[in-house]
């Protein structure tokens, strides 16, 4: 089981943290979306890598993929939906 836990807000700030030092803040920040973010989960083998990824969605119609190595959540692919329903 993973200690990451990943969590977002209504400003589109997705955060990382890892439980087993929750006193010190997050691992990793991203504000990559503009708006709401709907949805989020982490999926491993994004690309044929073994590397964990958070797959994220949000109001500002968007689908992310973020790599959970970098501190800024860097973005590995992105999509626009025609709908927030989507996300």
């Amino acid at each position: 089981t993973s200690p990451l836990l990943a969590s977002a807000d209504g400003a589109g700030t997705v955060l990382l943290w890892d439980l087993r030092s929750m006193g010190r803040g997050p691992l990793a920040e991203s504000t990559h979306h503009e708006d709401l973010v709907h949805s989020l989960d982490f999926v491993g083998g994004v690309g044929g890598g073994s590397t964990e990824h958070i797959v994220t969605g949000g109001a500002d119609q968007q689908l992310r993929v973020h790599e959970t190595r970098t501190t800024s959540l860097a973005i590995d692919g992105s999509i626009s939906v025609p709908s927030e329903v989507l996300c």
